[in-house]
């Protein structure tokens, strides 16, 4: 089976995903000239215009004809070239395939690579047949994991020491994946998120941005065992949670809630809801937990610029 053949072109808002072909060695010289670290091992990176020629007109199909992976361009709205981005490891039998991607350094940043991310990984879902697309990037890359995340990948843990850096050690990386339900029970491939919130101890000017924003933008706030005042004084979607977590929030996403915010004070009713949504809906993605209070400073009169300035990173 070979669900790549034939010519692919994904097109997004803001990006294009389309096969690489002689158009792109000026791209491709260019990249290589100015030593860009971001094309995948198997690309050329020498300056030899027969094998690069070589590469773009057949290298680069041979891998896609034989149902092997795929690799695409990713170009914006001006066709210029922004990164690559593939399937590799495809096992037809089981289903399944990892996904990775490279960008320009001048395109970092600007969220392609998340629709980029989304893109293929709906299309290989939807489209081709498979069932999981697996992401890997080291516990110490928080763009890719980023980017895992708003590409609505379920972080699924940490493989230790799982590839072995330049300096000869091994380092760990987190495992992210998309399965074939997630796409199927989501609207436009974008499945419902359950995200924790941790809300602090109660002052409205000690929460960070980023928590600040998840507030605004969730379509539900769920409050079980919380301080409700710095969630209130954010939001008007609160609901106070009476009894089963999970209901809950199985509630809020019945009523058309995607983005559904779980206030964290003891974490035993989380993880309730964890459980019971899992079960009942497993196409629901569940984002790693945003960090909300920001510490109160020394001098109180600064509490504000604090607030203002933390984004809630580790």
């Amino acid at each position: 089976m070979n669900a790549f053949e034939g010519n692919v072109r994904l097109e997004g808002e803001r990006t294009v995903l389309r096969p690489f072909g002689l158009d792109d060695a000026a791209s491709l010289i260019e990249v290589i000239r100015a030593r860009e670290d971001w094309l995948p091992p198997n690309f050329p990176s020498e300056l030899n215009a027969e094998s690069i020629a070589w590469f773009l007109r057949e290298g680069i199909q041979k891998v896609q004809q034989y149902g092997l992976g795929i690799h695409l361009a990713v170009t914006g709205g001006d066709g210029a070239l922004l990164g690559t981005i593939g399937l590799f490891k495809v096992d037809w039998t089981q289903g399944t395939c990892e996904v990775g991607y490279g960008m320009r350094p001048g395109a970092r940043g600007n969220g392609y690579a998340t629709e980029a991310l989304r893109l293929v990984s709906d299309w290989a879902l939807r489209d081709c047949g498979l069932y999981r697309v697996e992401l890997r990037a080291l516990t110490s890359n928080a763009p890719s994991i980023r980017v895992a995340e708003k590409a609505r990948f379920w972080r699924e843990g940490r493989s230790r020491g799982a590839e072995r850096d330049a300096a000869g050690v091994n380092q760990d990386m987190f495992v992210f994946s998309r399965i074939a339900p997630d796409v199927r029970d989501a609207p436009d491939g974008r499945p419902a998120r359950l995200v924790p919130v941790d809300v602090g101890p109660g002052d409205p000017e000690l929460v960070t941005v980023r928590a600040l924003r998840l507030l605004h933008e969730a379509d539900a706030v769920l409050v079980a065992d919380a301080p409700e005042a710095p969630v209130r004084a954010h939001t008007t979607r609160i609901r106070r949670v009476e009894g089963d977590p999970a209901a809950a929030v199985l509630a809020a996403l019945d009523e058309g809630a995607r983005t559904v915010a779980f206030a964290l004070g003891d974490p035993a009713p989380f993880e309730d809801a964890v459980k019971g949504v899992a079960a009942a809906r497993p196409g629901v993605v569940v984002d790693a937990p945003v960090p909300g209070a920001a510490r109160p400073p020394a001098d109180p009169s600064s509490a504000r610029l604090v607030a203002h300035d933390r984004e809630g990173r580790a």
